[in-house]
């Protein structure tokens, strides 16, 4: 053994003294304090501007629904890459905002919906065969279309349900408000949707033990 050698094994086995007491302590133990805490301010902003699109209503309640279908078609395409998809994602969204102009417009709703949906058929699937490798052509198509059904339909049906009737303030002639028929219904559903939604939050934050996906999303678990 050279007296290199031994000097390496010599610091090796010294104690490090300052371990003990002073160590510093895992990371991500702030974490779900952290998370909670961010939970309950996005909760304190959102929800009040969330409902106030929701009592307006009309084209009010078609922008609100236009910026969460945006930000939900991104996060899923997000974890589609992750995933090893890639759909069209500019695709997706134009057919979302079509189930919401449909959903805007009822009168014309099936002539918006075939006209668009056979452009988007159309369109779509002869433009994946310009990719340089055909393999899986089919699947990320599927997904193209699976995106925007999952996200636009889902909204569209936020919008058919709230209705196409306005808040009505009779103030000063009359201390009354007039509350549309849909709005009750779309309450009733943001509120139990926001309910399940903490409490399968909560639930799998301590509770959670078995990751569901991890290469998807890694904070969820099969218990919530």
């Amino acid at each position: 053994m050279s007296l290199e050698d031994g000097n390496c094994l010599q610091g090796a086995s010294k104690p490090n003294r300052g371990q003990g007491a002073h160590a510093p302590a895992p990371e991500g133990t702030d974490r779900p304090k952290q998370s909670v805490g961010q939970r309950w301010l996005a909760a304190l902003i959102l929800m009040p501007v969330v409902l106030g699109f929701v009592l307006a209503g009309g084209w009010w309640a078609f922008v609100a629904a236009g910026v969460v279908v945006i930000v939900c078609v991104f996060e899923l395409y997000q974890m589609m890459l992750q995933a090893g998809y890639h759909p069209l994602i500019w695709i997706s969204l134009a057919l979302s905002f079509l189930f919401l102009v449909a959903a805007m417009l009822p009168k014309f709703s099936l002539v918006i919906l075939q006209t668009g949906l056979g452009g988007v058929l159309l369109i779509s699937f002869p433009l994946l065969f310009f990719r340089k490798k055909l393999e899986g052509v089919v699947r990320d198509w599927a997904m193209t279309l699976a995106i925007s059904i999952y996200v636009g339909w889902s909204m569209s049906c936020f919008l058919v349900l709230r209705g196409y009737e306005q808040l009505v303030i009779n103030f000063p002639h009359a201390p009354w408000i007039v509350l549309p028929r849909g709005l009750w219904w779309v309450l009733f559903v943001l509120l139990g949707m926001w309910g399940a939604d903490s409490a399968a939050f909560f639930t799998g934050r301590y509770l959670g033990r078995h990751k569901l996906a991890p290469h998807i999303s890694p904070g969820k678990t099969w218990e919530a």
